[in-house]
């Protein structure tokens, strides 16, 4: 008989420690593995995700990082699959050749929630049929191989960039370049009804609030760029043009 588990590394325990033998804070019964009762009680788990997340992003956590399936050539090294069976899969391979993260990168491991992502560069569908709900991006990330980005990111609920990239920043679990000019990407799973683009924005890049499924309401700087398929899969949703 356990009693609890951890979401993050899946070790079990007869008893509730306070840490998990990987880091993981904040462990409660075993009831907080199983389907949630509420939905306030799976935005606070996945919260304390999040933070665990961060912390590791930043190297405040130790954590090992995952396996991977990597094809190198001449022109690049490729990081094809991740082989882990934590909630957390750690990605870190930058390198000379540049590497690229392929696509679904995590599509076969549906347990995944979370996600750190350092590579040079990835293909925009890394996410593919992935259920992942927290991606984070490493210091070294420096673009996406095409323009399309978020038609797979459904889940995501938390886009954070770490603070020393030079090419992109993150705000309120959105995706910008670094002078927020172009917004990159919405998470999908933000929960807000409404966002306002901010006004240094000047071009939502193709897709970016493809899978925004709650919300109703984008408030656009007037002269924004953008082309239809960025919020294909919410046509509903109302454009508010402001000055």
């Amino acid at each position: 008989m356990w009693y609890c588990i951890c979401p993050i590394c899946k070790r079990e325990y007869k008893t509730t420690p306070r840490v998990c033998a990987c880091g993981f804070e904040g462990l409660v019964s075993k009831a907080a593995f199983e389907p949630y009762e509420s939905d306030a009680e799976g935005r606070e788990e996945l919260f304390r995700i999040f933070k665990f997340a961060k912390r590791v992003l930043y190297g405040q956590q130790p954590y090992e990082k995952s396996e991977l399936n990597v094809y190198r050539d001449e022109k690049e090294t490729l990081v094809q699959d991740v082989f882990d069976r934590r909630g957390l899969a750690l990605v870190d391979l930058v390198a000379t050749p540049p590497t690229m993260a392929d696509t679904g990168l995590l599509a076969m491991q549906a347990e995944k929630r979370a996600l750190i992502l350092n590579t040079n560069r990835a293909m925009p569908d890394l996410l593919d049929e992935c259920s992942a709900e927290i991606l984070m991006f490493g210091a070294d990330f420096s673009g996406f191989e095409h323009d399309y980005v978020s038609a797979y990111a459904r889940p995501l609920r938390y886009v954070v960039v770490h603070g020393d990239n030079p090419h992109f920043v993150s705000e309120d679990n959105v995706m910008f370049d670094r002078k927020m000019t172009k917004l990159y990407l919405y998470a999908g799973g933000k929960p807000e009804e409404e966002y306002r683009v901010p006004k240094t924005v000047k071009v939502l890049q193709r897709g970016s609030f493809a899978c925004a499924h709650h919300l109703k309401r984008l408030y656009l700087p007037r002269g924004t760029r953008y082309d239809d398929a960025f919020f294909y899969s919410n046509p509903a949703m109302e454009i508010i043009y402001y000055d």
